[in-house]
C-alpha cells in the first residue's frame, strides 16, 4: 500500500516552493514534544558553517533559535513537506516513520541520524537501500552534509523508492481488503 504523507496544509515560503542557487537540505527533529536540547539540530548548524549548501532548520529548539547562526542557515515553523521536498536536495532528520516514509515518496536523498527505538533501524536500513546515509551524531560533519547533497547514487536510490512507493496502490483501493482479513 502507498504511504500518502499526512504533511500539514498550509503555503509555504516562497523561496522553498523553488530550487535555490545552491543545494539546500532541510533539518527536521520529531513532533514529539522534548524540553531538552535538541543536539542534532546544532550539530547540523556547526558543519553547516563549513559547507556550501543551504539549511533551513524546521521548527528549531529555543536553543538553537537563541544563538547566532551562520549565513546559510535559515529557521521556518511547520512546512507542508510534499509541496517543499521536490525543491530540496537532501533532508536531515531524526529517524522517525512519518518523515522517512514521507522523505521517501518525494524520492529526496535523507541522512538519518540513529536513536532511540526504530530509529536506528530506519537509519540501517535507508542507508543499505543507498537512499540516504546514517550517521551517528558524533560524526555529522560538513563532509557528510555535502555527501548527502553530491552523492548522485544516493538521489538516484531515492528516486527508485520513490518510483515503487508510486506503483503502489493507494491505500482507498485496498482499504475493503484489509477490512475483509480483519474480520
Amino acid at each position: 500500500m502507498r504511504h500518502v504523507p499526512a504533511g500539514r496544509d498550509g503555503e509555504a515560503p516562497e523561496p522553498l516552493t523553488r530550487r535555490g542557487d545552491r543545494p539546500r537540505i532541510l533539518v527536521t527533529r520529531s513532533t514529539v514534544d522534548d524540553p531538552r536540547r535538541d543536539v542534532m539540530m546544532s550539530r547540523v548548524v556547526e558543519a553547516a558553517a563549513h559547507a556550501d549548501l543551504d539549511v533551513v532548520l524546521v521548527r528549531p529548539d529555543r536553543w538553537v533559535l537563541g544563538r547566532a547562526l551562520p549565513d546559510n542557515v535559515t529557521t521556518t515553523d511547520w512546512l507542508p513537506f510534499p509541496t517543499v521536498l521536490p525543491h530540496v536536495s537532501g533532508l536531515v532528520h531524526h529517524g522517525g516513520a512519518g518523515t522517512l516514509l514521507t522523505t521517501l515518496a518525494a524520492g529526496v536523498p535523507q541522512l538519518v541520524v540513529p536513536g532511540a527505538g526504530d530509529r536506528t533501524a530506519h537509519a540501517r536500513l535507508i542507508a543499505e537501500r543507498g537512499a540516504g546515509l546514517a550517521v551517528p551524531l558524533d560524526q555529522l560533519s560538513a563532509d557528510t552534509l555535502g555527501a548527502l547533497v553530491g552523492e548522485p547514487r544516493l538521489r538516484s536510490a531515492a528516486a527508485e523508492v520513490a518510483a515503487e512507493i508510486a506503483a503502489m496502490p493507494a491505500p482507498a483501493a485496498v482499504a475493503d481488503d484489509l477490512v475483509a482479513v480483519a474480520s
